[in-house]
């Protein structure tokens, strides 16, 4: 049994193997993913898809674009006008986009594309897929923005930036597909607050220029491993307990937040071999960077 999707790798996925190799055996190898989408996520899909629709159209159309927001975060929650513990609430939402328009009046360049898909080529047996949120031209040459939200802009939010595979490899995307022109990636960060006053900031961030060498070995010791434990996983669905894409308890808790395969991990010692019974509240969904 194997899934052609097992051989199409992004930075997402390659990140969460990072972070343990046994989330993204359940994630990725699996499909496995909750039967419903959490606040965060909702929110983040509604927000892309508001600030594309100013990208493309003018920030001076901020209220449409909000209803854009609206209506995509209603697909996952009928109504959005409740209000979670955090900041990201369809109010702040709604504040944000106009501040936004305001802040950023002033921008002024041509759109090439938005959601712009891809595979960067590394070698003849290695490749990753890439999905930038914008292409972008000015006087300055080629760049995208690259939507981010958050909770808050913490030191580790600015530092992050430096070491990220999904930076290095936006960064290979654009050399390769404008290699005559001066390429960069901005973060476009919002923080929605968790808090009455000023709930909402604004941040750009220029990201270095990353070691692309360095970045390739990465990207390739990574595929390798996973090829390698993907391998061996097939061998093993009558063992008592599965041996590869071990476990790492470091990884089980971000953000404050438990790991969606948290009670799975715990009860299950060969998912592999009980990989025809999808647990309770879960359904099988591969991600498909290619597309």
């Amino acid at each position: 049994m194997t899934d052609e999707l097992w051989e199409v790798y992004d930075s997402t996925k390659l990140s969460d193997y990072d972070r343990c190799p046994r989330l993204y055996f359940y994630r990725h190898i699996l499909g496995w993913v909750r039967g419903y989408t959490n606040w965060n996520l909702a929110f983040g899909i509604a927000w892309h898809e508001a600030i594309e629709y100013m990208t493309l159209n003018g920030y001076q159309h901020h209220e449409e674009a909000f209803q854009i927001f609206y209506d995509k975060l209603r697909e996952a929650y009928p109504d959005p006008s409740r209000d979670p513990e955090k900041g990201k609430t369809a109010q702040n939402a709604h504040d944000a986009l106009e501040q936004y328009a305001k802040l950023y009046e002033s921008d002024n360049y041509e759109v090439l594309h938005t959601e712009a898909s891809s595979s960067v080529k590394i070698d003849d047996s290695h490749k990753i897929y890439a999905r930038l949120d914008t292409i972008l031209k000015d006087s300055r040459g080629v760049f995208s923005f690259d939507r981010k939200t958050t909770g808050r802009f913490a030191p580790w939010w600015y530092d992050q930036w430096s070491m990220s595979l999904q930076v290095g490899t936006y960064t290979a995307f654009l050399m390769s597909k404008y290699p005559e022109n001066p390429v960069s990636l901005i973060i476009d960060g919002t923080a929605f607050i968790g808090r009455k006053v000023d709930p909402i900031e604004f941040r750009r961030v220029n990201t270095p220029r990353p070691n692309l060498a360095q970045w390739k070995a990465d990207v390739v010791q990574r595929i390798d491993e996973i090829r390698e434990q993907t391998d061996e996983t097939l061998l093993q669905h009558q063992n008592s307990i599965m041996t590869t894409f071990r476990r790492n308890p470091s990884g089980c808790f971000k953000y404050n937040t438990k790991c969606t395969f948290w009670d799975i991990c715990l009860s299950q010692n060969n998912p592999w071999g009980d990989r025809n019974y999808i647990p309770t509240g879960f359904k099988k969904k591969q991600w498909n960077p290619a597309k």
